[in-house]
């Protein structure tokens, strides 16, 4: 089978460039294809051309390399569209903590809450003329979305669209290190070497010893039934038992959601403090030893990432010595739709469709599922508790009319999705919250002019 043309829009994106090319380049039903590679900074760019080549020299592989700062030159009958875009991410992801704090709002700001309306806003302004190019030059193309916040995206290309989509998170695989975190005994007691409680050893470990099966909305997400892997044994009496033992100040908001709801909340402090309101003050906020995105740290990070790019680059480090993660999926998703094979995957994003009884069919879900080539879907769950369900259903609405009105750059919209967020009390504050974010960002928001 000859490979498909897959064209990234970001691809300029530290994240991308380490910790995704190498899978790509490693996958055998992906040789023979073409890896377009779209980035507005031709700078940045340049360098992850001559990354890729490096890569593909050293796993000697097939792929045939394009790059272009034009999207239009590279997207025809695409089979393949990755999106992994942020628009100038962390200058204004801080003006969206301060500004919800100037209203009294104590929020990580990404995905959900009151400020992740100018991170949804921002983004589907950026995509949408994008979408337009993809209808009109690979209508036939998947687009495999990776850009937060990944539910609203994803209705962006549902409503604005016909193109087909699937969405992917690492947060399942993240989840697990919670998982390990609480199980840490027990997995000791099957011979573990954990003492250091490093990240990927423990996730690592909790995905080889346990079978999970969690759903719910993108970092929103709840686990219903966890397994021993070897004997199906039910871990989850024994995961309230030991979750008592974690230390007081680790993960507090989440353990106390459990205690409260009685299922185990996945998606980690900072993301579930987004769509709940009981950390929405400064007192909440300390309360649960919260913390919003560590700035210093990802500049750290991008500087630490382009020096291992040029060292490789200029042959001083091998590309076989980057360490390509196991929840960075997207060569998987991606072979799996191509070769028609029936997969299962066990959390994507996709349309509802019933496979959670008391969500709307019509909501984008995180949950197991199969991959074809014809499409996604979701597997066959039933209903999640009540109260987990009503929690969900809100966020929903809420997503549905962000994505709507950012989309129609519709105030009323906008007004309404900030009087459902659970931490606005009265309807004036929601509408001066929605008028202060349009004005604040009115430079990266061309729908509302």
């Amino acid at each position: 089978m000859s490979g498909p043309k897959i064209v990234v829009i970001g691809a300029g994106s530290a994240g991308f460039y380490l910790s995704t090319l190498g899978d790509i380049f490693q996958e055998k039903a992906l040789q023979n294809s073409t890896l377009c590679l779209v980035d507005v900074n031709a700078t940045i760019l340049g360098k992850v051309d001559a990354l890729a080549k490096k890569v593909a020299e050293e796993f000697d592989s097939k792929i045939k390399i394009i790059s272009s700062t034009d999207r239009t030159k590279v997207l025809h009958d695409a089979d393949f569209i990755i999106l992994i875009i942020a628009v100038d991410r962390e200058a204004t992801w801080k003006k969206d903590i301060s500004l919800a704090r100037k209203f009294g709002i104590w929020s990580y700001a990404e995905n959900g809450g009151v400020g992740a309306f100018g991170h949804s806003a921002r983004n589907i302004a950026t995509l949408l003329p994008i979408f337009d190019d993809i209808q009109d030059l690979a209508p036939n193309a998947w687009i495999v979305n990776f850009t937060n916040p990944v539910p609203r995206i994803h209705y962006a290309v549902k409503y604005y669209t016909k193109l087909k989509c699937v969405s992917f998170c690492h947060q399942f695989w993240a989840g697990h290190y919670l998982l390990g975190r609480i199980l840490i005994q027990d997995l000791k007691e099957r011979g573990y070497n954990l003492e250091n409680l490093e990240y990927k050893s423990l996730r690592n470990a909790a995905l080889q010893e346990y079978q999970v099966t969690a759903a719910g909305l993108n970092h929103f997400t709840w686990m219903l039934d966890v397994k021993r892997k070897s004997s199906e044994e039910d871990m989850y009496p024994l995961v309230k038992k030991a979750v008592v033992e974690l230390p007081s100040e680790y993960e507090a908001l989440t353990r106390h959601v459990f205690q409260v709801f009685e299922y185990l909340p996945i998606s980690g402090e900072t993301h579930l403090s987004e769509y709940l309101p009981y950390s929405a003050t400064e007192n909440g906020w300390k309360k649960y030893n919260l913390y919003n995105f560590n700035f210093n740290d990802a500049r750290k990070d991008k500087e630490r990432n382009l020096n291992t790019m040029e060292n490789i680059i200029n042959g001083k480090l091998s590309a076989k010595s980057l360490n390509f993660d196991v929840s960075e999926r997207l060569s998987t998703i991606i072979t799996k739709i191509h070769t028609d094979s029936n997969s299962f995957e066990p959390a994507i994003n996709t349309e509802n469709n019933n496979s959670i009884g008391n969500l709307p069919s019509d909501a984008i879900v995180e949950v197991p599922s199969i991959l074809r080539r014809i499409g996604v879907k979701g597997v066959s769950l039933g209903n999640l508790p009540e109260p987990i369900a009503a929690l969900c259903n809100r966020e929903i609405s809420i997503a549905k009319l962000i994505t709507c009105g950012s989309i129609k750059g519709d105030v009323d919209m906008i007004a309404q999705a900030m009087a459902l967020d659970s931490t606005v009390n009265n309807l004036e504050l929601a509408e001066k919250i929605t008028h202060a974010y349009i004005t604040e960002f009115k430079d990266y928001l061309p729908q509302f002019k």
